[in-house]
């Protein structure tokens, strides 16, 4: 009888690919608003369900339901966009998950916060269905559309159909532009996310051994997925790789699973530089000493210990350790390949001491190469969307060529329910969100996205299409990329990727 009344009742709003049922209310949102559970029924909706895309690249749609009576059993289905060229039909759709923020960013963004915490905001992109819509409250769904390299450009309609089980509900209309750009198959712009995948991560978040089985197949997951999202640096962190055994007194390094590691990503695609994560970390106070890891023997085990970089034991190490590291490098051709970080923004006694670290690992590895933090991304959970999707369009307009994040899946014990892991001296919280851009799927043994990482994967391929135009029409890059740093509100940066897409 439910399912009658649903069917009889379901009204589509056309002109604003908006739909309503009695239970159930759908709307369709720009993916730079963010959907809160207080939105009344609406709220953002798009004046027009016109989307436009460049070739090669991906488009975020968002639709926001919210229901008065309280709904389940929702499933949401993107059916295939038909057009002049093949019909588009892998597409992607996910639950917006709402995640915890205890704290806000630090005062200096107070301005631009959206909300007060603490507070729920939606971050997390969860696969599976059905859902349920609590009464009295909105979600959303986001909806992602990879467009092929090779897809005839012109018009395409599709139709987001909401269903309870098996009942139709309505459908929600909406259509794409395909413009003749095209992203290039190799995007000029490194991305650096550091992912740990040691031990103590995998044990915790996936209940599964390093090197095992199971590990393998997790990292050969987490590594497509980077890939998918652009990826080109490979977080392959010696000190979590290697496998340390005792011979004569001393440790002895055998690096055949850091050998595993690298030519793994390097298959899903992603074969930028080798990222040899951070080197040096701080103490617990400023006056501390940083501190290195090492491994020593101590009677017939190896051990791993943190020391002060003063102390007798750290430079010993670091010419055994990255000694074998090189000559590992040189028998795979990738000395030139791999890239070390010192630590993250510095004072100026650390620089100072960085300095001489640096020119330390240089007499090992003259050919390493060392990254720093310039061109950081925030991309706090606090903040607009806006502000992640500019990042492409602002590096180019300062000439950057690269985005680096320290920290993109530093997780709490729960990172759903807390955004902001304790830092090392576990009295200070970072911004929520600003330590990881990924939740882990225990379930599907890889990660969960998040709206930030969609955002952030199409700023990069904004970034892509800036370069091309670059070499038609410099002048007009540069002033579209120049208008962007101001737009300000969603509408408006539409407005500018479209006269971008129609530039070629």
């Amino acid at each position: 009888m439910r399912r009658r009344i649903f069917a009889v009742l379901s009204l589509i709003w056309f002109a604003s690919g908006c739909c309503r049922t009695k239970s159930a209310e759908a709307w369709l949102v720009d993916s730079l608003d963010q959907v809160f559970p207080d939105d009344p029924a609406g709220s953002k909706a798009l004046k027009e369900a016109k989307f436009a895309a460049a070739r090669r690249s991906n488009v975020s749609l968002q639709l926001a339901l919210r229901s008065s009576a309280g709904i389940g059993d929702l499933n949401v289905d993107a059916l295939a966009l038909a057009g002049p060229g093949i019909p588009i039909d892998r597409i992607e759709v996910r639950r917006v998950e709402y995640v915890v923020a205890t704290t806000n960013t630090p005062s200096a963004s107070r301005g631009v916060v959206l909300r007060e915490a603490p507070a729920l905001f939606p971050d997390a992109l969860v696969t599976g269905f059905p859902m349920t819509v609590e009464k009295n409250k909105a979600r959303s769904v986001w909806i992602t559309i990879p467009v092929p390299a090779d897809q005839a450009p012109g018009r395409y309609d599709g139709v987001l159909r909401l269903r309870q089980g098996n009942q139709e509900l309505s459908r929600i209309p909406y259509t794409l532009d395909v413009t003749s750009a095209i992203v290039p198959e190799e995007i000029p712009f490194d991305v650096a996310h550091r992912f740990a995948l040691n031990d103590a991560y995998s044990q915790q978040f996936y209940r599964t051994p390093q090197f095992s089985g199971q590990w393998w197949i997790i990292t050969g997951n987490i590594a497509r997925f980077l890939a998918a999202h652009h990826q080109t640096f490979i977080p392959a962190n010696p000190m979590d790789l290697v496998t340390v055994s005792a011979g004569g007194g001393a440790p002895r390094y055998d690096f055949s699973n850091f050998v595993r590691f690298v030519r793994m990503f390097e298959s899903a695609g992603v074969r930028g530089s080798i990222d040899g994560g951070q080197l040096l970390s701080r103490g617990a106070r400023k006056s501390d000493p940083l501190t290195v890891r090492i491994w020593t023997v101590d009677g017939a085990a190896p051990q791993e210990r943190r020391i002060a970089i003063d102390e007798a034991h750290a430079r010993p190490f670091l010419a055994s350790f990255y000694g074998e590291l090189r000559r590992t490098l040189a028998a795979n051709g990738w000395e030139k390949r791999y890239v070390q970080g010192l630590i993250d923004t510095s004072n100026e006694r650390e620089t100072e001491e960085c300095k001489r670290w640096q020119a330390e690992i240089q007499r090992v590895m003259p050919a390493t190469g060392f990254v720093s933090p310039a061109g950081v991304s925030g991309s706090f959970i606090d903040h607009p969307l806006l502000e992640t999707r500019i990042l492409g369009w602002t590096s180019f307009q300062r000439g950057e060529r690269g985005v680096l994040r320290w920290e993109g899946n530093r997780w709490s014990p729960d990172p759903f329910k807390d955004t902001q892991p304790a830092m090392q001296d576990e009295s200070t919280f970072p911004p929520p969100g600003g330590v990881h851009l990924a939740y882990p799927n225990r379930e599907g043994r890889t990660l969960f996205s998040s709206v930030r990482f969609e955002q952030m994967r199409e700023s990069v391929e904004d970034y892509a299409l800036l370069v091309e135009l670059s070499r038609k029409d410099a002048a007009k890059a540069r002033s579209l990329a120049g208008r962007m740093a101001s737009a300000g509100e969603p509408a408006a940066f539409r407005l500018i990727l479209r006269e971008l897409l129609g530039s070629f």
